[in-house]
């Protein structure tokens, strides 16, 4: 894997519970090649000014990154 790799992450929701959703990797960070990621969603209501970067249907690299629909990266 590498950094704007779209993977499927195992991430702890707010009732606890865990589910697999995509997310963007950020960085492999040595030694052990941990991965640092970010969670995506396609849920664009739900952006947050400050928190969130909006990948829509025309940025250049929606496909490339593996993502089908226009969605939000939560970077923060």
């Amino acid at each position: 894997m590498k950094a704007g790799d779209v993977v499927r992450w195992s991430f702890v929701q707010q009732d606890g519970q865990r589910k697999l959703r995509p997310a963007v990797v950020i960085a492999v960070v040595p030694p052990f090649n941990d991965l640092l990621v970010c969670a995506v969603s396609t849920q664009l209501h739900r952006r947050e000014e400050g928190l969130d970067v909006l990948v829509d249907a025309k940025h250049p690299d929606i496909r490339r990154m593996g993502l089908n629909f226009p969605s939000l990266i939560r970077i923060a």
